[in-house]
């Protein structure tokens, strides 16, 4: 049996040999060791490269016979995010709050997503004078921020889950765990 480390060396060296060693961000990635076999998190530069990554460790699951539970995922950043529209709910009919239209860049791979607030998020933030449309946007700036910054298990998958809700408990824990800097500055919770 093989080692993680043993396992991430041939792994490089399948990216090199596809030409991918350019796009993998070995910082951001893991292979690590189970009692059933191997985690590995492959994270892309580049959002357009994600199915060659996982061809990568497909074969190099065959050839190990090594088990592999993998996730292969780029490393998103917030490219912009619009002012706020109507949000509609999965039935097309309106919410009672806003949502803003962003859009995420990994390499040359970009991808639409959007940020629901609620009115009663809204509300909260009222009350501690974050309110207004600037700052509204600010905070799913950081939101979205944040929740790409997370790896392994508990990352947020922008490609199957492209739209993400701020509600007012949300915007407790945002401010508790000063994920939201300029807001948690001026919140008393």
């Amino acid at each position: 049996m093989i080692s993680a480390a043993e396992l991430e060396k041939k792994a490089r060296e399948k990216f090199n040999a596809a030409g991918l060693l350019p796009y993998f961000w070995s910082e951001r990635s893991q292979f690590l060791d189970f009692p059933e076999g191997f985690f590995v998190e492959v994270v892309s530069r580049d959002g357009t490269k994600l199915g060659e990554f996982a061809a990568a460790i497909n074969e190099l699951q065959k050839e190990t016979g090594a088990k592999i539970d993998p996730i292969i995922r780029a490393g998103w950043e917030v490219l912009s995010v619009d002012d706020p529209v109507v949000a509609y709910s999965s039935q097309g009919t309106p919410r009672y709050g806003v949502q803003f239209p962003a859009v995420l860049k990994a390499g040359e791979a970009k991808l639409p997503a959007a940020v629901g607030v609620s009115h009663m998020a809204q509300e909260r933030l009222k009350e501690l004078g974050h309110g207004d449309r600037k700052s509204l946007k600010d905070m799913v700036r950081d939101y979205l921020r944040s929740q790409l910054s997370k790896g392994g298990a508990s990352y947020w998958d922008p490609v199957r889950f492209p739209y993400l809700e701020i509600n007012e408990a949300a915007v407790s824990y945002l401010l508790m765990h000063g994920i939201v800097g300029a807001i948690k500055n001026k919140a008393v919770i």
